[in-house]
C-alpha cells in the first residue's frame, strides 16, 4: 500500500483507503471545497489533505479525524509562522509543524513553542510527514486502542499474520538532543494497526472478546463527543469552538441536502428514461 515512497499519489490513495477502512464511510462533504482551496495558497500535499478530509466529523472537538493525539489544524486556522505555514500542532502545544506555502512536495520543520526556538528539519519529503502523522492519529482515533509493550511480539505469538505497512519514517521527538525518531506501523490480519510494536488500533466490535489480555471494554467515561450533534452543555468547551462546531454542522448537513437531492433527481431520470423506452 506504501510501498513507492517517490510516488505521491500512490501514497495518497494509501491514506484515503485505511482512513476509509478504520473511519468508515466517507461523504463528499467531509472535505474542503474546490473553491476554497482554488484561493489560496498551499502546497499539493496539504490541498489533498484538506480536500479529503478537512472536514471528516470525528468524536472530538476539532472537524477532523486526525486530531486524537496531536492535531491537523482546522483549515480557517492554518497561519504562517516565520516564513513557515504552520499546519499540525502537538496535543498540548509543546510544538508545531510546519512546510512552505507552496510546492509540489516541500520539506517539514519542527518548532518548539518557546521564545526564539528555531525551526529544524523534520522530513524532505512533506507526503511522507503526512503519511506518517495520518496513520499516527488513524491508530489514536480508532474505536479500540490497545498500549502493551511488545504487542505485535504477541500477535505474532498466537499466529496472526503481521504485514510490515509504513516502516521507520521519521516523527517529531525533541528529546535528548533529537528532532526526531523513527515509527513503523504494521498490519495484523488486515485489522489491527500497529505502531511502535506497543500501540493498536482497531475498528473490530468488541475486540476483547478475542483478545481479553490486550483490549479491554470502555467503561462510561470519559464521555465521547458526538461529531454529528452539537457539543454537550455540561463539558467546558470554549464558546469559539461550539460556534465554530456549529457552523460546520450547518455547512455539513446543506451539503447532504444538495448531495441527496443531485442524487434523487438522478434516479428520477433514471426512471423517465426508463418510462420512454416502455412508451
Amino acid at each position: 500500500m506504501f510501498d513507492d515512497r517517490t510516488n505521491p499519489k500512490s501514497l495518497q490513495t494509501g491514506v484515503e483507503r485505511i482512513t476509509q477502512q478504520w473511519f468508515q464511510h466517507r461523504g463528499p462533504w467531509m472535505g474542503i471545497s474546490e473553491e476554497k482551496l482554488s484561493q489560496t495558497k498551499l502546497p499539493d500535499p496539504l490541498k489533498w489533505l484538506y480536500r479529503f478530509a478537512g472536514e471528516w466529523p470525528s468524536d472530538n472537538w476539532w472537524e477532523t479525524v486526525f486530531a486524537y493525539q496531536d492535531m491537523l489544524l482546522p483549515f480557517e486556522c492554518l497561519e504562517v509562522k516565520e516564513g513557515k505555514l504552520v499546519f499540525v500542532s502537538e496535543n498540548q502545544g509543546v510544538w508545531h509543524v510546519g512546510t512552505l506555502t507552496e510546492g509540489e512536495d516541500p520539506p517539514v520543520w519542527v518548532q518548539e513553542n518557546e521564545p526564539g526556538a528555531p525551526w529544524q528539519k523534520l522530513s524532505d519529503s512533506l507526503t511522507e510527514f503526512l503519511v506518517t502523522f495520518c496513520l499516527h492519529e488513524i491508530v489514536f482515533g480508532a474505536y479500540h486502542r490497545a498500549h502493551i509493550e511488545g504487542i505485535l511480539d504477541q500477535f505474532a505469538a498466537r499466529g496472526y499474520h503481521i504485514s510490515p505497512l509504513w516502516l521507520d519514517a521519521p516523527y517529531v521527538s525533541l528529546f535528548d538532543d533529537h528532532v526526531s525518531r523513527p515509527i513503523s506501523f504494521h498490519l495484523v490480519d488486515g485489522r489491527y494497526l500497529v505502531m511502535d510494536k506497543a500501540w493498536c488500533g482497531t475498528w473490530v466490535d468488541e475486540p476483547w472478546t478475542k483478545f481479553p489480555d490486550l483490549f479491554t471494554p470502555p467503561d462510561d467515561s470519559p464521555r465521547k463527543i458526538k461529531g454529528h450533534e452539537p457539543l454537550p452543555e455540561d463539558m467546558q468547551i470554549p464558546d469559539f469552538v461550539r460556534k465554530s462546531h456549529l457552523q460546520n454542522l450547518i455547512r455539513r448537513h446543506q451539503h447532504q441536502a444538495e448531495y441527496h437531492q443531485e442524487m434523487i433527481t438522478k434516479y428520477e431520470q433514471v426512471i423517465d428514461r426508463m418510462n420512454g423506452k416502455d412508451s
